[in-house]
């Protein structure tokens, strides 16, 4: 489930978001960022 999740966000989240709801590109990658960002989180006890 994490595969195509990280998939999207990596290659069309910011442009998905910039086209469908007219938010500005750079917020737009911001938060693309902050998804990523979420996945690793998961995965820092671990390291």
């Amino acid at each position: 489930m994490i595969g195509p999740l990280e998939g999207f966000t990596d290659a069309w989240s910011a442009t998905f978001l910039h086209e469908m709801y007219a938010i500005d590109r750079h917020i737009a990658y911001s938060i693309s960022k902050w998804i990523l960002i979420g996945f690793g989180v998961l995965l820092f006890p671990y390291v």
